[in-house]
């Protein structure tokens, strides 16, 4: 299902035969309040505040396919703030393979950077700001720089070994030294071409790599009896990375 995610990418690096290979309201909030606050109206970018959750909460991903349809659901139960057991779930039943790529049981968190690790994957939960508002997002991978001093111009790689270097004046981006594309950049949140999603965090100088805003719930958790609630986001995407092809 979630092929067109590599075919969107493809789409805009296969030009010419050219073909490359390859959260609860803590401390995030309110760090996210303040930086809303301090930004106000401006229009320099934003930064990323990681999502933080509590031990015995549960995490939904609802993963929406491109025609609207959910038939895939993550489940993240925290045992503790940095580690839980993970299993997906299938037109309502539990799998233990997708995509040729076994489901592991377990998963852990790291509440400071905002990364989910299932298996050898990884990728990003964090809240922003977009056009004011806080808003919710799910970050495939977190690009990589040799820079000592990482800036937005600098050359950024991600897992597949494909390099981006984007130019500020000409608004276009070069990938692997070999093709030039057109991007915007909107706040921090960069599309290049028509609809592959960066978010450049101007704070932290961190560059997030097929970065999804996501919609975010809070629903009590059938049969559960007490207060604790659950986190439920919608996304076109897999935290558990690996399950993205």
């Amino acid at each position: 299902m979630l092929k067109r995610i590599s075919g969107w990418v493809l789409s805009l690096i296969c030009i010419s035969t050219l073909v490359f290979a390859g959260c609860s309201s803590g401390s995030s909030d309110s760090n996210l309040g303040l930086l809303i606050m301090a930004q106000g109206s401006s229009s320099s970018g934003a930064t990323a505040a990681p999502e933080k959750f509590k031990e015995n909460q549960i995490v939904k991903n609802k993963v929406v396919d491109i025609s609207g349809e959910n038939k895939l659901v993550e489940y993240f139960e925290f045992t503790s703030e940095t580690a839980g057991n993970y299993s997906l779930y299938k037109d309502g039943a539990k799998i233990t393979s997708y995509n040729s790529a076994d489901i592991p049981a377990t998963f852990t968190y790291d509440y400071v950077s905002g990364k989910f690790t299932v298996g050898n994957s990884s990728s990003y939960a964090f809240k922003t700001v977009k056009a004011g508002k806080k808003v919710s997002v799910i970050a495939s991978e977190l690009m990589t720089t040799t820079d000592t001093a990482p800036k937005f111009t600098s050359e950024w790689s991600v897992l597949s070994g494909v390099k981006y270097v984007f130019n500020e004046e000409s608004k276009t981006v070069n990938v692997n030294n070999n093709l030039t594309l057109k991007y915007t950049n909107d706040s921090g949140w960069i599309t290049v071409g028509s609809n592959v999603p960066f978010f450049w965090d101007t704070v932290k100088k961190n560059f997030y790599y097929l970065a999804y805003e996501t919609e975010r719930s809070v629903v009590e958790a059938v049969g559960r009896g007490s207060a604790d609630a659950d986190i439920v986001f919608t996304s076109p995407v897999f935290i558990y990375s690996a399950l993205n092809k």
